[in-house]
């Protein structure tokens, strides 16, 4: 099957799949799809716009100790325990740079990412996506959406972390 990975930053104890906002979380999806942006984003100092109050913003990661994990490794099960999953965060901050339509255009391609997205916009984590979605996707999305859930046991809804706040 091959193995997985994750982004990891050690340092704040934080991490997300490779494939979070579509693509493979294998050895050949990495660096290759719009979460390699996220990745980036996250190393990109003094790059936060204005607007942005999000505690997951661009240049977060400057200067921590970052690798990228496979789930052979001996501490996976203690880093999926312990770290925040920043795959919702990271949803956001791509939306807060880049806007919608390159998440809207993985969604179309990836299941995993439109559940992600509609779980955050339905549980209100989201509002600012909602119009966008019913506009790209049409009104009927709640009800693909719970169709998809129910298909695709697999998936596992993350919540926003918002790591750092109190």
């Amino acid at each position: 099957m091959g193995t997985t990975y994750h982004y990891a930053n050690l340092t704040k104890q934080e991490w997300f799949s490779t494939d979070a906002l579509g693509g493979s979380a294998k050895l050949r999806g990495l660096g290759l799809n719009l979460t390699a942006r996220a990745f980036d984003l996250l190393f990109i100092a003094g790059l936060a716009p204005a607007t942005v109050t999000d505690p997951v913003r661009p240049g977060r990661w400057v200067g921590d100790v970052v690798v990228i994990i496979g789930d052979t490794d001996e501490n996976w099960l203690r880093y999926n325990d312990e770290f925040a999953d920043l795959t919702a965060d990271v949803i956001l901050l791509v939306h807060t740079c880049d806007g919608f339509d390159r998440i809207a255009s993985a969604a179309e391609e990836y299941d995993a990412l439109f559940m992600q997205v509609c779980h955050i916009v339905s549980t209100g984590q989201a509002p600012e996506l909602e119009s966008q979605m019913k506009q790209r996707f049409g009104t009927s999305l709640r009800q693909r959406y719970k169709e998809l859930c129910q298909n695709n046991r697999w998936f596992k809804p993350k919540d926003v972390a918002r790591p750092g706040e109190k």
